[in-house]
């Protein structure tokens, strides 16, 4: 089914409005079971914010159901969109980073978490015409494959990962997307995020030392189905000496400002936590 809709997603577009197929297909493409969502996600929300009572936690994991959905459908129906719909639906914040780190000639790391619309920042650098390339997990995840039409580089299976196809990317100036919460999961080491102690791989960071490459992070937001918001700044410095997981901290922090203001966008929290 998957296939016959993306075929006709443009001109749906074109007769409806992007808002409009974005609420239809909503009703249409089968979702995970949201009683799963809702457990997963709970469960992980409890602890980072143990102050907050049983409503708010209802009242956050619905939202997030809304914001999943349409994270997923961003993957099966931007990739198939000309350009001048997609600049109408995105407004960006902080592109002069990304030409600022090219410039280097060295390649840039752009590092986010599972949080807002995931898929639109892979999916709006491709469609300005930059080499991109992702590092994701393959298996069973069917949004990666979505975005094949638009995708100007690689994905990057990151439970089969050579590190080599990374920089062998960097050297050719690219940028390598990947997520911090979930990305490459080799050698994770303790960090801190919002006041918990959590284990995430330090590989982005590593690969950034190990290269040269420019280190900037981004963040899609979601505002309604047809209105993303993708922030992209360069990341915060941090002392080459510090641990791993001081360093993680540091690069973390601005990212978890926007959890903190609204967790109702974030994805992650139980898989942070390795629950």
């Amino acid at each position: 089914m998957r296939k016959v809709l993306s075929s006709c997603i443009p001109l749906m577009v074109d007769s409806l409005g992007l808002s409009a197929t974005y609420r239809l297909l909503a009703h249409v493409v089968p979702a995970r079971d949201e009683r799963f969502i809702a457990s997963f996600h709970k469960r992980g929300l409890r602890q980072f914010f143990p102050d907050r009572g049983e409503m708010w936690l209802d009242d956050v994991v619905q939202r997030l159901r809304h914001h999943n959905r349409w994270s997923y459908l961003d993957s099966l129906i931007l990739p198939r969109l000309p350009m001048d719909i997609i600049e109408e639906a995105f407004q960006v914040d902080g592109w002069d980073v990304i030409d600022r780190a090219l410039d280097r000639g060295r390649g840039l790391i752009l590092y986010g978490i599972h949080y807002g619309r995931i898929w639109t920042g892979i999916i709006y650098i491709c469609k300005r015409g930059y080499r991109l390339s992702t590092i994701v997990r393959l298996k069973g995840l069917g949004a990666a494959r979505n975005l094949e039409p638009c995708l100007t580089g690689i994905l990057i299976d990151a439970e089969a990962f050579s590190k080599e196809r990374v920089y062998e990317r960097l050297r050719q100036n690219e940028i390598i997307l990947t997520m911090a919460d979930g990305g490459v999961a080799r050698r994770p080491v303790e960090t801190r995020f919002l006041g918990q102690t959590v284990r995430l791989s330090p590989s982005f960071i590593k690969f950034a030392q190990e290269t040269g490459a420019a280190l900037a992070w981004w963040i899609g937001l979601s505002r309604r189905p047809d209105r993303i918001e993708l922030h992209f700044q360069e990341a915060p410095a941090y002392r080459g000496g510090d641990s791993f997981g001081r360093q993680m901290e540091i690069l973390l922090r601005p990212l978890a400002t926007y959890v903190r203001s609204d967790p109702s966008q974030w994805y992650s929290a139980r898989r942070m936590l390795g629950l």
